[in-house]
């Protein structure tokens, strides 16, 4: 699978200087990398990936996890296993970066769907002030959900097993 983006909306991300090198000089490459939220790399896993939404509350957060698959997988070899865990470390803060990023430049729902009831000329001054207040409290709802549904993501990938998994696919070029 590659990714639905072009090169220029991962810009405004985070990443590492490896990964944003591989963006600018092998897009094809970088999108080879990328699969979406979730792991593919055995049955049961590949069988979650299926289930696993791109999404949180209708917000598309997959810039986000292509920089972090690309992480994932590129570079492939480190001088020591101190440097893997440093860069696997700041690859998962990154992500989470990236996904608050776009949580807090999400309007509502989605960043592209406007709210009719912000359209709509209402007469009645308290009638207005009632619909903003509660459109404010639906935002700031939808923004914690977002939010702790991103820390959960974070936890997930900055788990000993994922570390595992991340360093089983590298090179370590020394033991110190």
């Amino acid at each position: 699978m590659s990714t639905i983006h072009k090169k220029e909306d991962y810009l405004n991300m985070e990443m590492a200087e490896s990964t944003f090198n591989l963006l600018m000089d092998d897009f094809d490459k970088f999108s080879g990398f990328c699969n979406g939220v979730g792991s593919k790399e055995n049955w049961w896993k590949l069988i979650l990936w299926k289930f696993t939404p791109n999404t949180i509350l209708f917000l598309n957060i997959t810039r986000a996890t292509d920089i972090h698959d690309v992480e994932f997988s590129w570079p492939i070899e480190f001088r020591t296993e101190r440097d893997a865990r440093a860069f696997f470390l700041s690859a998962n803060e990154r992500l989470l970066l990236n996904l608050i990023t776009l949580i807090e430049g999400a309007d509502g729902f989605s960043r592209d769907r406007t709210n009719p009831v912000n359209k709509t000329w209402v007469g009645i001054v308290s009638l207005r002030r009632v619909f903003r207040l509660m459109n404010r409290i639906r935002k700031n709802l939808i923004r914690v959900f977002r939010l702790k549904r991103a820390s959960l993501y974070y936890m997930a990938v900055s788990s000993d097993s994922a570390y595992d998994s991340f360093l089983s696919s590298r090179t370590i070029l020394t033991d110190r």
